[in-house]
């Protein structure tokens, strides 16, 4: 007994899910973009920072030595 089985659901919802399932992996996709830009702007931060407290914690003498030779002086 063979027989042909009919899907229980329609081409047209199918289409439909797929859509929103295209829709959610794009936004998914957007936020890890927009997570990406903000780890590279808060490790830019962080050199800042580190190069900052670098050139604080010198002594004198280092830091305008180092200063001359950053700036050509």
């Amino acid at each position: 007994m063979e027989y042909e089985q009919k899907p229980n659901i329609s081409i047209e919802e199918l289409q439909l899910r797929q859509l929103e399932l295209e829709n959610l992996v794009s936004e998914l996709r957007d936020r890890i973009d927009m997570r990406d830009v903000q780890n590279a702007e808060l490790l830019v931060k962080l050199r800042r920072a580190q190069q900052k407290g670098a050139v604080a914690t010198m002594p004198v003498e280092k830091r305008n030595a180092a200063l001359k030779v950053v700036t050509g002086q």
